[in-house]
């Protein structure tokens, strides 16, 4: 990626099958192997990691994660994605103990005031059917 004055957001968690590039403000170029796009605001480039594919899509930005200023927002997210994201913010090891909820694409929102409990609380009215047990800095998830 390059910054070309800009406001961006990147995705790119280890446990994702895919890195996620979203422009706020300004302009970024983004390249790779296949791909040598720039995006304008309210554009977002989803590169797939495994397939080298991607697709440009136009996002409403205003309900997207802006650092400090906003809420975690996922729509049709699998659950590794949300739990990466949920480690980022409050730096902790999130280990899922079932694959039970691997394919399901979930939508949730995590106010930025939100403890790690109560958005781990929300996250479990969402999945349904999902516990967890915070011990320290690391949280087990499992199915009930």
């Amino acid at each position: 990626m390059t910054a070309l004055g800009t406001e961006f957001l990147v995705e790119a968690y280890a446990s994702s099958m895919k890195t996620v590039t979203t422009l706020l403000e300004g302009k970024v170029k983004v390249t790779g192997s296949s791909l040598d796009e720039i995006l304008l605001p309210n554009e977002q480039i989803v590169y797939h990691n495994t397939s080298g594919t991607y697709a440009k899509n136009q996002v409403d930005t205003d309900a997207m994660l802006r650092p400090g200023k906003s809420d975690l927002v996922f729509r049709s997210e699998k659950l590794a994605s949300i739990l990466s994201a949920l480690e980022a913010r409050y730096h902790v090891n999130i280990q899922c103990m079932t694959h039970v909820y691997d394919n399901r694409l979930l939508t949730v929102r995590f106010s930025q005031n939100e403890t790690l409990e109560q958005s781990l609380k929300i996250l479990s009215n969402v999945v349904g059917g999902m516990k967890y047990t915070i011990q320290g800095n690391v949280v087990f998830i499992e199915q009930e």
